[in-house]
């Protein structure tokens, strides 16, 4: 056999190769599993029920993190146009007297978030400033921007 023969057969044999390859992990290869993000519920003594509620909450705070993930990022840009006074009233949140459910009524505070928040409170004996809340584990510089307006301490 001459050398341009042998050339052109041992790249056929490389180009049937790689296609072997690309074959077998376009079709052998599984999907991705989805990420599943787990949120800290505590469990409530006095009612099982209660506990059932707050992981169908923590469960649908999970799903708003995937698929706002998922969003483009100009989506992502008006979703702060979602701030609202936090209570009924129009008034602030205080950090120092606030329960669980109020503090749930902040953008992107939800269950866990609130629980923190207490925890961190009792074990400080209250805020002396709101800037104080980014000391919070899970609170950073944004959500702090997002709610600044919604809240005080006294």
């Amino acid at each position: 056999m001459d050398t341009g023969k042998q050339i052109r057969v041992l790249l056929s044999v490389c180009l049937l190769f790689c296609v072997l390859i690309l074959g077998c992990n376009l079709f052998f290869t599984k999907e991705p599993a989805e990420t599943i993000l787990l949120t800290d519920v505590s469990e409530s003594a006095s009612s099982s029920a209660v506990s059932r509620e707050s992981a169908a909450v923590a469960v649908s705070e999970a799903e708003a993190v995937v698929s706002s993930a998922s969003a483009e990022p100009a989506a992502q840009s008006h979703s702060t146009q979602q701030e609202t006074p936090a209570t009924a009233d129009g008034g602030k949140v205080n950090l120092n007297t606030a329960d669980a459910a109020e503090l749930e009524t902040l953008y992107r505070i939800g269950p866990t978030l609130a629980q923190r928040i207490i925890e961190y409170r009792e074990a400080n004996g209250g805020f002396r400033s709101i800037e104080e809340l980014t000391n919070v584990s899970g609170i950073g510089e944004k959500i702090f921007a997002a709610i600044q307006e919604d809240i005080e301490v006294d």
